[in-house]
């Protein structure tokens, strides 16, 4: 994933979209992967594809919150 974030600094979006969605399938309880992927697709007109992966990450951070006040 941290590839992802090169990519993204240096305005490949295209590398750093794959890197994200591959860290999203390898590692899917990993919010910043879901996280990585929205940005990247915010930025293009395939709305449905942000909306997907920024769902995903809301629900990987708000489970990740409500288990540290446990």
């Amino acid at each position: 994933m941290e590839e992802g974030h090169l990519y993204t600094q240096h305005g490949d979006y295209s590398k750093a979209l794959c890197c994200y969605e591959t860290a999203v399938k390898t590692e899917p309880v990993f919010p910043g992967g879901s996280r990585g992927a929205a940005t990247i697709w915010a930025i293009t007109d395939e709305r449905f594809h942000a909306l997907h992966f920024g769902e995903l990450f809301m629900n990987l951070e708000t489970g990740r919150a409500q288990r540290k006040h446990e």
